[in-house]
């Protein structure tokens, strides 16, 4: 019996005491919600194309061709650091720290205007 009142306690308190979020309200969150995915997804592919720009292109050191015309491998910088970092753990962490105080900074204005 103590079952039966529990659930109708519990039917009672959803329907009369809890309040329920309007359309508009659930309209503007679902907005809010579409608007951080797309901005992270591009914050994302910013720092990955970058660093691939910088780390992958430019540091590992390219193929070049000196005055004589013998080919050589030119040292890139990443090369010389690679032993000191596991897969550029420190560039994702310093993006991740940025992109979250980007997200929390736009999510901030955005809910109190």
């Amino acid at each position: 019996m103590q079952i039966v009142k529990f659930i109708k306690e519990c039917k009672t308190e959803i329907k009369d005491k809890t309040t329920w979020p309007t359309k508009e309200t659930v309209l503007n969150y679902t907005i809010v919600v579409l608007v951080s995915v797309i901005l992270v997804s591009a914050f994302l592919f910013l720092i990955d194309y970058i660093s691939k720009m910088i780390f992958i292109d430019g540091l590992w050191g390219k193929t070049i061709q000196n005055a004589q015309g013998i080919t050589q491998k030119a040292e890139g910088f990443i090369t010389r650091i690679r032993p000191y970092f596991n897969d550029f753990s420190l560039l994702i962490l310093i993006g991740a720290v940025i992109m979250i105080i980007f997200i929390f900074s736009k999510i901030k204005k955005i809910f109190t205007r």
